[in-house]
């Protein structure tokens, strides 16, 4: 019984170490269609078990987008387009993407 329990703990935590947040996130907005990119890379084996599971983006630190998502496009990440009509020059724009398994990444622009 001990050897299990000792044997599950060891499988938990390789599991946590193969866990990460996107290694990469990139953001840009255009002006003109008021078209805010996102792509981020998050490389995993299998993109329906390891992936990206949410995205918010924030103008101005309110949150106005929170979009859950239930698998990759890809295995080595994806993209995704928001409308934000009201974003302005000078405004802020932060996104914040959330791991299902671990961690999160930001990545900010000034407009």
């Amino acid at each position: 019984m001990k050897k299990y329990f000792i044997m599950i703990m060891i499988l938990s935590a390789f599991s946590f170490l193969l866990a990460h947040p996107a290694s990469d996130l990139e953001i840009s907005f255009e002006e003109e269609t008021a078209t805010l990119s996102v792509s981020y890379q998050h490389q995993v084996r299998d993109a329906e078990t390891h992936y990206i599971e949410e995205i918010k983006v924030m103008l101005n630190g309110e949150e106005i987008i929170q979009q859950k998502l239930g698998k990759q496009a890809e295995t080595a990440g994806g993209k995704l387009s928001y409308i934000i009509i009201d974003a302005q020059a000078e405004d802020e724009i932060e996104v914040i993407s959330k791991c299902n398994k671990f961690g999160n990444k930001k990545a900010k622009l000034e407009i």
